[in-house]
């Protein structure tokens, strides 16, 4: 989360392979049976749209998938995160790639 918070131009957005390859793990983890794991999870996407903004464009279709489900899961306080990372990705990623995934 702190390299999404601060330092997302730098490390992420700059290299697309370094972006996929974080959104890849990323991934995994959201899928996490942990639910501490996949809150953290959940919260890192959240921060990663909101830091890099549609320079997180590349991932959004990656992730949108798991953090639906998520959203429609079982737990309610990571329904309600991931329900926070998806309007997160609606504010600050590109339309088109939004209404794609």
């Amino acid at each position: 989360r702190r390299v999404c918070h601060h330092h997302t131009r730098t490390a992420l957005c700059e290299s697309r392979d370094t972006l996929t390859a974080f959104a890849r793990t990323l991934c995994g983890l959201l899928d996490s049976l942990r639910s501490a794991i996949a809150r953290n999870a959940v919260s890192c996407a959240r921060e990663l749209f909101t830091a890099a903004g549609r320079g997180a464009d590349p991932v959004v279709e990656m992730l949108t998938p798991t953090l639906i489900r998520r959203a429609a899961g079982g737990d309610q306080f990571l329904a309600e995160e991931a329900t926070r990372a998806l309007v997160a990705m609606v504010v600050h990623c590109g339309d088109g790639r939004v209404l794609s995934a």
